[in-house]
């Protein structure tokens, strides 16, 4: 086999979440650090999770998935299931890829959970299933960023960001 390599030029991006506090206030109470430090790592990677779905590419943000040109439709076909199903086939057939999990809002997915067949039993195990929530065999996640109606198969190995500099929180 053989990989075809391209020159791509990126620019490196920062993404920063700030709160204030005072000097006194990080000296006199040690544990507000601990909070504030957290707090500060949090937000960054809900920045981050932001930007790497709906990011539109314009400095300082990156591009997202919702950005990208080469991203197929797949158009709403007579239900959700269907859907999901002919999604992930896309992905194989068009996309050349095998995909890894679904990316959908909780609302849709909460639609999929419920769904029941004709005797009111649910296809997914109602209630009392336990594990990793699985859609045509590839695990879902969740993502409350995503409008209900969106969704996301993929496979996700083929995406890649690069982070240069890991969370640094500075005073």
């Amino acid at each position: 086999s053989a990989v075809a390599l391209v020159v791509k030029t990126g620019v490196v991006e920062n993404i920063a979440h700030w709160i204030p506090i005072t000097r006194r206030a990080a000296s006199d109470a040690r544990q507000i650090m601990t909070y504030v430090d957290e707090f500060l790592r949090w937000g960054l990677l809900d920045e981050l999770a932001s930007q790497v779905i709906s990011g539109n590419g314009t400095p300082p943000n990156l591009k997202g998935i919702a950005s990208e040109t080469d991203v197929q439709d797949q158009a709403f076909d007579t239900d959700l299931l269907t859907t999901t199903r002919k999604a992930r086939t896309k992905v194989r057939t068009v996309g050349k890829g095998t995909p890894t999990a679904y990316l959908l809002s909780p609302s849709d997915w909460e639609s999929i959970d419920l769904l029941t067949d004709n005797e009111n039993r649910y296809y997914f195990g109602g209630p009392t299933r336990l594990g990793m929530p699985v859609l045509w065999g590839l695990p879902v996640v969740e993502e409350e960023r995503l409008s209900d109606g969106t969704g996301y198969v993929a496979d996700w190995r083929e995406g890649l960001l690069f982070d240069r500099e890991q969370v640094n929180v500075y005073m």
